[in-house]
Formats: structure tokens, C-alpha cells, sequence
């Protein structure tokens, strides 16, 4: 679709194969969502926030998003000395993240000053593509070896990045860079490792 995607996209193509069992699942949840307010009057409101990373989220290098899972591997490899990290795709693909403080403010936010029906993206409004995040996470977490790219690994969709005008327009902005929010996640994980 269209990017930054708006929440009007929503419906109106094909689901991006390697995200389309979760957005299925998204996308009914959001109906739900929308069929309580109408039905009953409840102020449910959906929120569909950009790549989420931050303290408490699960680290695994082989099944968490890419920021844990890239984060977890290289922290690894500095650990046990490997002289590579292997990571999936090209690196090419360009993602925009949402530290996870900003995105509880920003949901707060939603929940006192949004009435309506459509659902709200909340995001930081940059895009890094992959292979840029990963040379962020290289140097906080200070791995010195080689980053190899498994091209037979699937890339996903090449951009996703929201629409965050509806948000922006209450007043909304993300109080952390992409650096810091690395960081401070990189010493949340090294002291609960």
C-alpha cells in the first residue's frame, strides 16, 4: 500500500504474505473494536503502533522482532567471541520502531483526547531501513565482528512506516531517538541477562 500507510489502506488490497496469519488476526480484532462502539457505545479504540521494542519485550535471536532478535544475537557474539552475526534478508527494508515508553505515553494520550471510530497508528514518524538499525545495535552493544546478510532469507514487505498525522495533531511526539531508545533497551537486557 501507499506509505506512509493511513489507516484508509486498511481493507483494501492483499495482506503482505510473511505478516499475513498476525494481520488477519490484527484486523479482526480491530472489527471487534469498532462493531463494541457502534453496538453498545463503548469508546473502544484501536491503536496500531509501529514496530515495538523496548524493556520487557521478549529477546530471542531466532523468534522475536528485529530489533530483540538482532540486539540478542550481537550481544551473544561479543559474549562468546564469535567473529560474525548472521542476519536475515538484505538488510534493505526499511522499518519504523516505536520505543516502548513512547508508545505507552502516546496510547495515554489516545485514551484521554481521541473519540472515534477510525483506528489511530502510532509510530515515530522515521524509517532506518535494517541494515542502518543494525549498525546502531553494533555499536551500542560494541561487537566488533563481521554482519553477514542470508539473502535467502525473506526480506518482508520493503517499507512499512505509518501515517501519524492523526496522532501528531494531539500533540504527540516521541521524547526518545532511535538511539537512546537502543540504548536504554541494551542496558535493561544486559542487566536482566
Amino acid at each position: 500500500c501507499p506509505q506512509p500507510m493511513s489507516v484508509d489502506s486498511l481493507w483494501t488490497g492483499p495482506l503482505e504474505p510473511t505478516s499475513a496469519a498476525y494481520a488477519t488476526a490484527k484486523l479482526a480484532g480491530m472489527a471487534l473494536c469498532q462493531a463494541y462502539r457502534r453496538q453498545h457505545g463503548a469508546n473502544f479504540i484501536t491503536a496500531i503502533p509501529a514496530d515495538v521494542f523496548g524493556p520487557g519485550v521478549p529477546f530471542s535471536s531466532e523468534d522475536s522482532h528485529v530489533i530483540p532478535s538482532v540486539m540478542a544475537k550481537m550481544c551473544d557474539a561479543v559474549r562468546t567471541g564469535c567473529d560474525h552475526v548472521t542476519l536475515w534478508g538484505t538488510g534493505a527494508p526499511r522499518r519504523e520502531f516505536t520505543f516502548v515508553d513512547d508508545l505507552a505515553e502516546a496510547c495515554l494520550l489516545v485514551m484521554r483526547e481521541y473519540n472515534g471510530d477510525a483506528p489511530v497508528n502510532i509510530g515515530s514518524g522515521e524509517t532506518f531501513s535494517i541494515r542502518e538499525m543494525a549498525e546502531l545495535i553494533r555499536d551500542i552493544v560494541g561487537y566488533r565482528g563481521e554482519i553477514r546478510w542470508d539473502s535467502t532469507r525473506p526480506d518482508g514487505a520493503p517499507v512499512k512506516s505509518l501515517d501519524t498525522v492523526p496522532l501528531r495533531a494531539l500533540g504527540w511526539r516521541p521524547r526518545h531517538s532511535l538511539r537512546q531508545a537502543l540504548e536504554l533497551t541494551f542496558h535493561w537486557h544486559s542487566a536482566s541477562s
